[in-house]
């Protein structure tokens, strides 16, 4: 079968048709995995959607059967069910995909559903990179529900949106997005220190970071210290004077 992937000097290639005919007959006999998704595939690329779901279905719990039911689900315009077997492959794309979709019509749906995926790469020991992706995720899934709360609650969502990007950037320390992801949720919550940890921290990884000297200067305005505020500003305008911060700075001179 190695010959319908990879022609072999003197060994003609199979044509799909039959390859896919070989592999029918001998899955009755041995349903191998690999020919089993390579049915499955093919019965969906061809629109034959039973077909696809009967050879998927033989195939063992594995992360390329639920690809393929998230796919068939796909298919059959079944959003609910595709999502769930998103969280059973896991697919980092396809839930977040899903996460987006769900953030439109219920954010806190969409929050807990980023939740599930963070249990679900854990459980699988994902490498911590995926697992801090996903953290970040629903740190700003919270972030933007706490945008649209007021009070008690909006406080309880940016601590969420802030213990998410926390958790991201312990996991995958030189991130630069998630550190400063989370020195801005801290900034918002009223965390000048802690703000200015992790704005010194993205500083440390990427000494011409726009975003860690504006935010630096902002912090050290709020603090008191307008000179130092001032040095963080001259800084930031040589390295891109028109990036939005800088002008959340300048106002903040002003």
């Amino acid at each position: 079968m190695a010959s319908r992937f990879l022609p072999h000097r003197g060994i003609s290639p199979l044509s799909l048709s039959t390859a896919t005919r070989v592999e029918r007959l001998f899955v009755r006999v041995s349903p191998v995995s690999f020919m089993l998704e390579d049915l499955a595939s093919d019965a969906l690329v061809a629109g034959h959607l039973n077909d696809a779901q009967r050879y998927a279905s033989l195939l063992g719990a594995t992360p390329a059967r639920n690809e393929l039911l998230m796919r068939i689900a796909v298919a059959r315009h079944e959003p609910k069910l595709a999502s769930e077997y998103a969280l059973a492959a896991p697919d980092p794309a396809a839930i977040t995909k899903y996460a987006q979709e769900m953030m439109r019509r219920s954010p806190i749906a969409s929050y807990d559903y980023v939740g599930a995926s963070i249990a679900r790469f854990e459980s699988i020991g994902a490498h911590p990179d995926a697992v801090a992706l996903q953290n970040w995720e629903r740190g700003r899934i919270a972030a933007s529900i706490a945008e649209r709360k007021g009070g008690a609650k909006r406080r309880y969502w940016m601590g969420r949106a802030l213990a998410s990007y926390a958790t991201a950037s312990q996991l995958a320390p030189y991130s630069q997005t998630y550190l400063l992801s989370a020195g801005t949720q801290a900034w918002l919550d009223k965390r000048p220190q802690l703000a200015q940890h992790y704005y010194l921290r993205a500083l440390a990884i990427d000494p011409h970071s726009v975003d860690a000297l504006a935010g630096l200067g902002v912090v050290a305005v709020a603090l008191g210290h307008r000179v130092e505020a001032q040095s963080y500003l001259r800084r930031a305008r040589n390295i891109d004077a028109n990036a939005s911060f800088v002008r959340t700075l300048e106002h903040a001179l002003h």
